[in-house]
């Protein structure tokens, strides 16, 4: 088929599934579940892919709460594959109540990819092209994919991607790179006016430490971050802390960035614990989160399915971080974002939770699944796209 021939299949088959995923974002903004503990919101999503024939196979490399459905066409098995990944996890303490709430707007970005991957079904045999329906868990604390990248389950795609709401329609957002670390600093207490000279102030090394990460931040590299928050650091007054605590968190424009900006934080917490005699204990909560590599050649052919949904692209800008980099270094992958609510809201905050729970936000399901199927239409069209996006891909 052509190009008009396959939309055309693909427009039918989104007319027909739209309004089960449409409920199925409704059902997911209704019951939030926070990362690590996504037993229903999973579950949700894997019944209604089994409804429609898909087989799924879950908790891949020993990931609970994760999944891939493919409805392979006569159950035989085609050329190329592509992913199509699903996130579904909520952050704490955006919900209405209180709770969990989806204020990164996973209920609605799933339902894109579901919608997509029921919607593609059909084209599988024409594209010669395998359509897996990915779900990736644990993305809020950045592990979910790594887990999967580590079993080597990326090494199987072509090509992977999704769509993330944003208050921009943007075709590559830049994605950092990040590390997380906590920082515990052991001292001694003694009585803050008895005998304070017998202490040895933990809360002292641990803003000691932010004073010289602040005072580090003019020699970093353009696009380096680091942010901080003192999570422990003293009960009452007249007690000098033995014990304060940070978490930090780097992000840079590339991982190995991130990784060199690592070591100089290092460095700062070290020199901040020798200079207020106290110990410091460092855990790396993971391992450093890559980038989002881009690609050309599947950015252009996004720019054109956006341009074909009528919608406006605004430039490239940072998009914090997110575990989809690492499966960009492992296969192409594109992670745009799709506009949801008005400029200037932004993510992870009620504004966004409240937007991606909205008629407004519901009524964009639709467009999140067309720019998946049409650049997926676009990648898998002949052997000459497809080998655009590998030759991109490899370059560094």
């Amino acid at each position: 088929m052509k190009y008009e021939e396959r939309k055309a299949v693909f427009e039918a088959a989104l007319a027909k599934y739209e309004p089960a995923c449409r409920e199925l974002a409704v059902w997911l903004g209704d019951h939030p579940e926070l990362s690590r503990q996504e037993k229903e919101s999973s579950a949700r999503i894997t019944a209604l892919l089994e409804s429609e024939g898909f087989a799924v196979e879950r908790d891949l490399a020993d990931l609970p709460y994760s999944f891939r459905a493919v409805k392979l066409p006569g159950g035989k098995h085609l050329k190329h594959k592509m992913a199509i990944l699903t996130e579904y996890d909520a952050l704490p303490g955006f919900g209405p109540d209180g709770g969990p709430g989806h204020a990164c707007g996973h209920n609605l970005s799933c339902a894109f990819s579901v919608l997509a991957g029921l919607a593609l079904s059909g084209l599988q045999e024409d594209l010669d092209t395998e359509i897996h329906v990915v779900g990736t868990p644990r993305e809020e604390v950045i592990e979910g994919k790594v887990m999967l990248e580590k079993a080597g389950i990326w090494n199987a795609y072509d090509f992977a991607m999704m769509v993330h709401v944003d208050a921009d329609n943007m075709t590559s957002p830049i994605a950092l790179a990040t590390s997380q670390l906590t920082v515990v600093y052991q001292g001694k207490a003694s009585h803050a006016s008895g005998a304070p000279w017998l202490g040895q102030n933990a809360l002292n090394g641990a803003r000691l430490t932010l004073d010289a990460i602040d005072m580090l931040r003019q020699h970093m590299k353009p696009g380096c971050q680091v942010h901080g928050a003192l999570v422990e650091g003293g009960v009452v007054v007249n007690i000098i802390p033995d014990r304060a605590k940070l978490n930090l968190q780097a992000r840079a424009y590339t991982y190995n960035d991130v990784l060199e900006l690592q070591e100089r934080i290092f460095r700062c917490i070290e020199g901040a614990a020798m200079a207020t005699e106290t110990k410091a204990d460092i855990t790396v909560l993971h391992e450093p989160i890559k980038d989002l590599k881009f690609n050309a050649s599947a950015d252009r052919m996004a720019a054109e399915s956006f341009a074909e949904c009528g919608l406006e692209l605004t430039p490239r800008r940072i998009f914090a971080s997110t575990d989809a980099g690492n499966v960009s270094y492992v296969c192409p992958a594109l992670q745009p974002t799709l506009k949801i609510a008005p400029a200037g809201t932004g993510l992870h905050t009620p504004a966004m939770e409240q937007c991606a729970r909205s008629e407004e936000g519901l009524s964009h399901i639709a467009d999140g699944a067309r720019i998946l199927g049409y650049t997926a239409m676009k990648v898998f069209d002949s052997e000459e796209s497809l080998s655009a996006v590998r030759t991109d891909f490899e370059q560094e």
